[in-house]
């Protein structure tokens, strides 16, 4: 949050500064007044009317005058007082605000915001991080600075990545996007997953990338293919046809990602994913049935075709694989409530099921039908 010695400070002088988005760390409050106790009030915002410098322009440069201070403390509390200050959500004084964003002469650069781009390339990644999301609290006026910011979702540290993916979706356009979407295919897992979570916090204006992300959801590593799913979802439905085919993918983990990615996609997927259920490999089956479960009652309108599996034996696989269908069916239709109702019949009829994981799932989906049913009936 904005450091409360800086804002008391600034506050004697007559200025109204945004107030913290999240409360301020001790460590923050700590760094904001060795900067007071070292230098002093009048050395460290010095407003002297009698020069003819307005006292907010005087304070924004003296903030600034500490991005290159030789301790790094100070250089994040400085950081995070220039992105506070320049914050659209927040209430500062109005020329405060302006001066802090102001552009040159020839409308090219803001001077305060190339000064934080500058620490970007800082060698403390608390004051990198803090100049990241401090970027993209300059929003548009950062533009320029898309490509350095791009390439922090390969810095080493998790807090420099993370700030790097929330600014980029504040700040970019089509050009930042393509830098962000290279790091897709990068070598660096840890890179791949910023990249996703960059998209992720884009939302849908960055639905053209849906397929590049889905593409991650067959990804070697777990957590990359978790990244993916979670974030596929934002983009939009673009994303859905992508999902879908890797829902037949040979590798088992792939199936399960996009399974999980479909479920958060909730209805507009729900008939995609039913149309696997008329695959003959099991396997898909089961992934399709696992995705319609993933959205629970968003994916009712699939309650028949869901329920044809609980006794489908139309494929040549083993025994074996056929009651993986059956069990996944079971499963999928305990998700769906009330909408389940209608094929109890056909629920109880796998309480003879030769599988015992089966039946006792199949005893556990009747008794919660037999509530719902009481619950119908009372109302």
């Amino acid at each position: 949050g904005y450091p409360a010695a800086l804002a008391e400070l600034a506050s004697s002088k007559g200025l109204s500064l945004p107030s913290a988005a999240e409360p301020c760390s001790p460590g923050a409050r700590n760094d904001a007044q060795q900067i007071i106790e070292r230098r002093g009030p009048s050395a460290a915002i010095d407003l002297p009317r009698q020069r003819g410098m307005d006292p907010a322009v005087r304070f924004v440069q003296e903030v600034a005058g500490l991005l290159r201070d030789a301790d790094p403390g100070v250089r994040r509390v400085a950081v995070e007082a220039l992105g506070q200050m320049a914050d659209e959500h927040h209430q500062a004084a109005p020329k405060v605000h302006e001066c802090v964003g102001q552009m040159d002469e020839e409308g090219h650069h803001a001077p305060h915001v190339d000064a934080v781009a500058t620490l970007l390339a800082d060698c403390d990644g608390g004051v990198r991080a803090a100049a990241a999301l401090a970027l993209g609290k300059f929003r548009r006026k950062a533009l320029l600075h898309q490509v350095k910011l791009a390439s922090l979702l390969r810095d080493s540290e998790l807090q420099v990545r993370r700030a790097s993916a929330q600014s980029l979706a504040k700040v970019c356009d089509h050009r930042g996007m393509a830098q962000v979407a290279a790091h897709l295919r990068d070598l660096d897992p840890d890179a791949r997953i910023a990249a996703v979570e960059a998209f992720g916090e884009m939302g849908k204006v960055a639905s053209d990338y849906a397929p590049n992300v889905a593409s991650l959801l067959a990804d070697s590593m777990g957590a990359v293919r978790c990244a993916a799913a979670g974030a596929l979802w934002r983009l939009g439905p673009s994303g859905i046809p992508h999902a879908v085919v890797l829902l037949q993918h040979s590798e088992e983990h792939a199936r399960e990602a996009a399974a999980q990615a479909l479920g958060r996609m909730g209805s507009a997927a729900a008939s995609g994913a039913a149309a696997l259920l008329l695959q003959r490999s099991a396997a898909v089956r089961c992934a399709a049935l696992d995705a319609l479960g993933a959205m629970g009652e968003a994916g009712s309108s699939q309650v028949a075709a869901i329920a044809e599996e609980l006794l489908a034996a139309r494929d040549e696989d083993t025994r074996q694989q056929r009651w993986t269908v059956r069990l996944g069916a079971v499963r999928a239709l305990t998700k769906m409530g009330a909408a389940g109702l209608p094929f109890a019949p056909r629920v109880a009829l796998l309480l003879h099921d030769h599988q015992a994981h089966i039946r006792a799932e199949a005893a556990m989906l009747l008794a919660q039908l037999v509530v719902f049913n009481t619950e119908l009936s009372c109302s």
